[in-house]
């Protein structure tokens, strides 16, 4: 191998030596190609080779053979030339495998002027692998050229004076013609499939071909390519060095339909201002191809319609079955591969989807839950607005349509319901009612409200919803004039009981229960209902809790002896009142736990505020939460005088109209004077402190008296450049605290992006922006945390079911209860830990 390499490098060096030799004429056997397909890509072929053409390109070439090959091709050049001139070329070659012993070839290539000149090249070529890689060849070459005899040629110009000698030129004294003999040399080598290079040495010995001056010499040509040659696309890179003349040429071709249909494309440029453009098509089956290309000359020869070549090549045997089977299976690898990316692209796009799509329907739950729980809070607007984004994210969920539907019916009548009166709450649970789909309980619990509570004005608009929604019910729940409500299900329930319907009867007494839980009527009627239908037991409980109420009631005490039970004689201790407060107090101190971070300050003060009130009267201990809220009308306070100094700093202070002037005494004089000095001179002590706001106050003041004093005004102005500056540092500080927030939020560090994020709202409390960008984290940290407690949930449970199948049952137990942990309402864990107990107890 390292021979062969010395060897390339020899010839390589030999060829730039003889492209150094000084020649003085070059205007014999240009290289201007052959064949349709090669000039189509720009003459850029000498790596690329693979057909009949490289007896020309590249005679290693022709080692790439299977088959024989036979080509023909003609080209007319320079269309359209305003002299007239006729300019054609033509190519026909023919290449032969011997197999074993390389391929041989032969050509016949012709250039002439109708009539003035003619070439002709007849090439012998062969090529043969001379390793596995590396394919060479060798081109013998007849070279031929021909004037005419025209007018010219038979009658030379005078020197050095106008007219004509009537003699023959003493050009072609020895004749028209001249014939020589050249060497080509090629070497291409193929570092796999898709990867080559190429070397053609061209006329090697430069042969004498000038008619008069045997110094005159054809020069050598040096070409080298690149080739990459994939499946879909080829691309080649040629570069000639000739005479002293530089030109790079590139090509791309493409194959359609089983490389039934080709195009390509070309660029050639150079010196001397050489550059031309190449397109070409193709049409092909195995044993035939038909190729055409056009050759346009971007600059030199101008006013033509450019060249036109077209060139046939036939094959002359089928192609062989292995060729042909390696060549469909490595199409058909490629079909798949690609089939299988954009498969692969369409399942990843489609996993995106579903991802994105559990993500939203996660974040519509959480958003629908905490609707529930803040609807049931008496929160109604705040509810739907967790709603709305709900929807948003999850818009074909019935059941969160279905409570933004009636949740905005109710937002439009009342926003919030936070009293700790008996009507909010009974407004709050017949709202819970009719949203919860129990209309019959929605109405008679308003119904029973308005009751309680005649002058207030939401409740009946609360009633006309519902009574729009289910006109039905609300008419079979209509009360009778002169009736309450619970007098009429009383009236209603003694009905039923006499007429033998004791199951509508325990409805309308159980319906009172919810509303009056120690009606003693209610609970009498109930127990005698129960009596009727057999459960005697039950009556009996219910008529001991009548008595527990009520210890003389006679009905109740009538029943129980024909029973033949003796109610106790000890009376039942009542709760002292004091408990009673006490149980109320705590109910009311646990609503507003409930709901205080649904509120605002001013809510949380409002709430707090009735809760003391109610409650102050009965004694109990209220210290805590007094100073909770001295602690929140504290921060109000702050609130109000931080958003006053932003105030100040942002707008403009009007100016004060000034006060009717008076001639005040002597005194006075002397006392406003000291006034306005004390001013000052607070202004000065502020301007030190830092507090440029107040100093400008104070020394405006002092300006509306000393008005003619500039030096005043220039601290004045300087006060206020302070301001701007420090505005200036901390719009800085603030950009540079949400750049950095920014970033973080991108790496998905959310803990330092929220803290960047505080200090710019420590600085800006109503920046938006960053707002907006924590409100997005928050949202972040919860979805990685669900991620996080559904990767340990199903962890615990993949666990639980392997201890469950050995029979370790108390170990599944404990696993299963994990799950429950993060999820209470995990259906298959507590159907699992009910059975591993059964089992555990076997």
């Amino acid at each position: 191998m390292n021979k062969l390499i010395k060897m390339i490098m020899v010839i390589l060096l030999l060829g730039a030596i003889l492209v150094c030799v000084e020649v003085t004429c070059w205007a014999d056997f240009e290289d201007l190609g052959v064949g349709a397909r090669p000039i189509g890509m720009g003459n850029a072929y000498t790596a690329l080779a693979d057909d009949v053409n490289a007896i020309y390109y590249n005679p290693a070439g022709l080692a790439q053979l299977d088959e024989s090959q036979f080509t023909s091709g003609y080209g007319k050049l320079y269309w359209g030339l305003d002299d007239g001139s006729n300019l054609g070329s033509g190519f026909v070659g023919y290449a032969h495998p011997l197999y074993h012993w390389g391929t041989l070839g032969v050509g016949w290539l012709n250039f002439g002027l109708q009539g003035l000149y003619r070439e002709n090249s007849f090439i012998l070529s062969y090529g043969n692998t001379l390793k596995k890689k590396l394919l060479a060849g060798l081109n013998l070459k007849l070279l031929s050229k021909k004037y005419g005899k025209t007018l010219y040629t038979e009658n030379a110009l005078i020197d050095g004076g106008p007219g004509v000698t009537g003699e023959r030129d003493p050009v072609f004294s020895k004749g028209y013609s001249k014939t020589g003999f050249s060497t080509d040399l090629g070497l291409l080598y193929k570092f796999n499939r898709e990867y080559s290079i190429g070397l053609s040495l061209i006329d090697i010995n430069q042969p004498h071909m000038d008619l008069k001056d045997n110094k005159s010499r054809v020069p050598i040509g040096i070409r080298s390519g690149f080739l990459y040659n994939s499946d879909f696309l080829t691309f080649a890179f040629d570069t000639t060095f000739r005479n002293g003349d530089v030109n790079i040429y590139s090509g791309a071709e493409k194959w359609f339909s089983n490389r039934t249909f080709g195009v390509r494309a070309g660029l050639g440029v150079g010196s001397r201002r050489f550059s031309n453009l190449a397109l070409g098509a193709s049409y092909a089956k195995y044993l035939f191809q038909f190729d055409y290309a056009f050759l346009y000359p971007l600059s030199g020869i101008r006013d033509t319609y450019g060249s036109h070549r077209i060139s046939l090549t036939l094959r002359f045997a089928p192609e062989k079955e292995e060729k042909k089977k390696t060549r469909e299976k490595r199409l058909a690898e490629i079909a798949a591969e690609r089939a299988a990316r954009v498969e692969l692209a369409k399942i990843r796009e489609k996993e995106a989807k579903m991802v994105e799509e559990r993500r939203k329907i996660e974040i519509a739950r959480n958003y629908y839950k905490e609707a529930i729980e803040v609807y049931r809070n008496g929160l109604y607007s705040e509810s739907l607005g967790k709603l709305r984004f709900a929807v948003e994210l999850d818009p074909k969920r019935p059941e969160i349509q279905d409570l933004f539907k009636k949740l905005s019916s109710i937002a439009d009548v009342i926003s919030k319901e936070i009293g700790l009166e008996r009507e909010a709450e009974l407004i709050r649970t017949g709202v819970s009612y009719y949203i919860e789909e129990k209309p019959r309980k929605a109405i008679t619990t308003l119904q029973y409200a308005f009751e309680f509570a005649p002058k207030n004005k939401e409740i009946p608009r609360l009633l006309n919803v519902l009574k729009r929604e289910y006109p039905a019910i609300a008419e079979q729940e209509k009360i009778s004039e002169g009736m309450t409500l619970v007098e009429q299900k009383m009236y209603r329930a003694l009905n039923y009981l006499y007429e033998d319907r004791s199951d509508l009867a325990i409805v309308e007494c159980q319906e009172v229960l919810e509303l009056e839980p120690n009606n003693t009527l209610a609970l009498s009627r109930l127990g005698s209902a129960y009596y009727v239908i057999g459960q005697k037991e039950k009556a009996k409980e219910l008529w001991l809790k009548v008595l527990e109420i009520d210890p003389e009631n006679k009905e109740v005490l009538e029943s129980l002896r024909k029973e033949g039970i003796i109610p106790p004689k000890k009376k039942p201790k009542a709760p002292s009142k004091r408990e009673e407060m006490k149980k109320e107090f705590e109910k009311s101190l646990g609503y507003y736990r409930r709901v205080e971070k649904s509120l605002d300050i001013d809510g949380r003060i409002e709430l707090l505020q009735s809760i003391t009130d109610k409650f102050k009267p009965s004694g109990i201990e209220r210290s805590r939460l007094e100073k909770e809220l001295r602690e929140l009308k504290r921060e109000k306070e702050k609130k109000k005088v931080k958003v006053g100094k932003e105030e100040k700093e942002t707008k403009v202070p009007r100016p004060a109209l000034p006060p009717e002037v008076k001639v005040p005494s002597e005194g006075k004089l002397i006392s406003i004077k000291e006034e306005i000095r004390q001013k000052f001179r607070e202004g000065i002590s502020d301007y030190k402190k830092g507090d440029y706001n107040e100093a400008i106050a104070k020394w405006e003041e002092v300006v509306k008296v000393r008005s003619d004093d500039a030096e005043l005004k220039k601290l004045i102005e300087k006060a206020k450049a302070k301001i701007a500056k420090t505005k200036e540092k901390k719009v800085k500080k603030m950009k540079k605290h949400y750049t950095r927030a920014v970033a973080y939020y991108k790496k998905r560090r959310w803990g330092d992006a929220m803290a960047e994020l505080e200090e710019v709202l420590k600085l800006e409390q109503k920046h938006k922006q960053s707002k907006a960008l924590m409100k997005r984290i928050e949202e972040k940290i919860w979805l990685t945390a669900q991620e996080e407690r559904k990767k340990n949930m199903d962890e615990y449970y993949n666990a639980g079911l392997i201890y469950f199948g050995k029979g370790e049952y108390e170990k599944a137990i404990a696993e299963f209860e994990k799950v429950l942990k993060l999820e209470p309402i995990h259906l298959q864990a507590q159907r699992l830990i009910k059975e591993a107990m059964e089992k555990a107890k076997k």
